[in-house]
């Protein structure tokens, strides 16, 4: 006979089930991060409680692992004990597999040190709501002669904040003029560039943020070109500068991107 005290605990257990003897349970738990830390799996069940260590990959890639369990979790949470991530950096889904199909989704979203996932629900509060990785993204220091430029990397997206360079002309007389020209996957390519002709033998730092209307985009060696807040960018999608006049001699630094950092989904 059931134990009458156990049908009134408000969750569902293998003996409430008609097909019970056939049943195998199972946590599958789907990561995405940018470091190999563990993270745990821990709760318990009506007779037992487990601890489970999942490995995620460093690439931001999605790894899905199963961990064997006696019956449905009453209690079950996925954290960061050793204090290895920061908001944004380790995305998680956890699922109950009933004879290896997803019977139900326990909980999903970040996983850092001050803020797990949990079911039931714990109601806790992320200190940036929804918020990313936030990152300082560079592109490589280019020849002179060639422009600077940063692809979104596989598995990302970018929620675009600023982005910063600098420009030193040659000799040749001409006016240049700096386009940042962004390319987001699968649409089309949008420009933005300021008012301001970049001469000849002079050092320009420029600054491309949503700095709203502008009165003087140029004063002594800085130059600002605005752009649109929330420019979100996918995988494959590109930041990069376009220069009319470009001379040869001309050199620029490297491209620096001040991002918040999403996993691809």
């Amino acid at each position: 006979m059931q134990d009458p005290l156990a049908q009134q605990l408000p969750f569902l257990t293998r003996d409430m089930l008609k097909f019970e003897g056939t049943v195998d349970f199972k946590l599958r738990i789907i990561s995405q991060s940018n470091s190999t830390s563990n993270i745990a799996i821990k709760g318990i069940t009506r007779d037992s409680q487990f601890t489970y260590q999942h490995t995620p990959l460093s690439t931001g890639a999605e790894k899905s692992e199963d961990f064997a369990i006696t019956d449905i979790p009453i209690f079950i949470s996925v954290q960061d004990v050793l204090g290895s991530y920061v908001q944004g950096a380790c995305f998680i889904k956890l699922f109950l597999l009933i004879n290896n199909d997803i019977a139900f989704e326990f909980c999903s979203g970040n996983v850092w040190y001050h803020n797990g996932q949990s079911y039931p629900n714990a109601q806790l509060k992320e200190y940036r709501q929804g918020g990313g990785l936030l990152l300082l993204e560079s592109s490589t220091d280019p020849a002179a002669g060639t422009e600077p430029s940063i692809i979104i990397g596989t598995y990302d997206t970018w929620k675009l904040q600023a982005v910063h360079f600098t420009l030193v002309t040659d000799a040749n007389v001409a006016n240049r003029r700096v386009h940042l020209v962004i390319r987001a996957t699968g649409g089309g390519e949008y420009n933005f560039f300021s008012s301001y002709d970049h001469p000849a033998s002079t050092t320009r730092n420029y600054t491309c943020a949503p700095v709203g209307t502008l009165l003087d985009d140029q004063d002594d060696n800085d130059v600002i070109i605005p752009i649109p807040a929330d420019m979100w960018l996918s995988s494959g999608s590109y930041i990069k500068t376009e220069t009319t006049n470009k001379q040869a001699g001309d050199n620029w630094g490297v491209m620096s991107a001040n991002i918040e950092q999403f996993f691809e989904l």
